[in-house]
């Protein structure tokens, strides 16, 4: 589902989770992320720096992950 919100009030705050590859349950990594909330119609966006890292990790091209996350 594409949902373009255009509403301009919105809230941000930290959301930690773990994360795990498809291919490799086992293989875990807490991830901290920036979330920020629209107040009038709920959407949530995730953003997390080093992003680059993340992915290459998550794709499963590096053996552990690179970013450091508090």
């Amino acid at each position: 589902m594409n949902h373009d919100c255009a509403a301009s009030r919105k809230i941000t705050g930290m959301f930690q989770c773990d994360l795990s590859r498809t291919d490799d349950e086992k293989s875990r990594y807490s991830a901290q992320f920036r979330v920020v909330i629209c107040v009038e119609c709920g959407r949530a966006e995730l953003y997390c720096d080093p992003h680059a890292a993340i992915c290459e990790w998550l794709e499963g091209k590096s053996a552990s992950p690179k970013p450091r996350v508090n």
